[in-house]
């Protein structure tokens, strides 16, 4: 097995969001590759943090160690939907 130890955030919405980071990418490329993989970091609990569980599992990545922070929330990274902007926003609190 495999542990990866960093911080993750959750990168796009809905169905098409995934973990992000470098703990995150290295994560889901080992999980690609058939490894057996167990992320450990800390996420917020809320919503954007469910959403980030949800895309580690869909991309075969273990989760039992994180922890889930009520106090700071999930960073998130999304895409403004401006004509021709490829400015992104990191909400990391």
């Amino acid at each position: 097995m495999i542990g990866v130890i960093g911080s993750i955030f959750l990168s796009g919405d809905g169905p098409d969001a995934a973990p992000g980071g470098l703990a995150g990418r290295v994560a889901v490329a080992a999980a690609a590759a058939g490894a057996a993989v167990e992320i450990v970091a800390k996420i917020g609990d809320d919503p954007s943090g469910d959403a980030l569980l949800l895309a580690l599992a869909r991309s075969g990545v273990g989760h039992v160690a994180v922890l889930r922070d009520p106090i700071h929330p999930t960073a998130q990274q999304r895409t403004l939907e401006e004509p021709g902007s490829d400015w992104v926003e990191d909400t990391d609190a």
